[in-house]
């Protein structure tokens, strides 16, 4: 009788919650996000009567706002070939807000500090195009390299990746020496 007592106070507290609670929350820092709470349909299978038929939690989706800001690059992947050993070079990516309010880039970020992102600081109105460089420093790298740098931006995604690669050349006379 307890146990009843106990799934009935479950279901009906799940009912409660999932009846008044906000279906849209707004994220309080991008704009033009929109969160929305997801929940799956219950699975039309055997039904297990020791837990609530709604017992599936809700799951938080980044959900495109329609007039909201998009980040769209004309290429996210660039090659430098081959470069020697210590050489320093940098690619511009070019991207354009193909969506209908300023797209604003909170953060460029590469996983190492051979990498060096600059992004544009200024809102990239609707319809603008913007670039965002990429340097690169071969100074002690040998081989094929391949690294990626994080945008952080209030589209949606709100992280984007690109990449640049490289095989870097030693000179004969620093092999002996790498």
């Amino acid at each position: 009788m307890k146990n009843i007592i106990v799934l009935l106070v479950g279901f009906l507290a799940g009912f409660l919650v999932s009846e008044f609670a906000n279906p849209f929350q707004k994220n309080e820092t991008s704009v033009g996000v929109i969160k929305e709470k997801v929940t799956t349909p219950p699975s039309t299978g055997d039904i297990n009567l020791n837990t609530p038929s709604n017992s599936v939690t809700p799951a938080e989706v980044e959900v495109a706002d329609p007039n909201g800001p998009q980040l769209t690059f004309d290429e996210d992947r660039f090659d430098f070939g081959q470069i020697n050993q210590g050489d320093k070079v940098t690619h511009i990516f070019k991207f354009t807000n193909t969506g209908k309010s300023p797209l604003i880039i909170t953060n460029a970020k590469a996983g190492c500090g051979c990498t060096v992102p600059k992004w544009p600081k200024e809102p990239v109105a609707p319809g603008q195009s913007s670039e965002l460089e990429v340097a690169y420093d071969s100074k002690g790298k040998k081989g094929r390299q391949t690294k990626s740098v994080t945008i952080t931006s209030n589209a949606v995604p709100s992280t984007k990746l690109i990449h640049i690669s490289t095989e870097i050349l030693v000179p004969e006379e620093l092999q002996t020496t790498n």
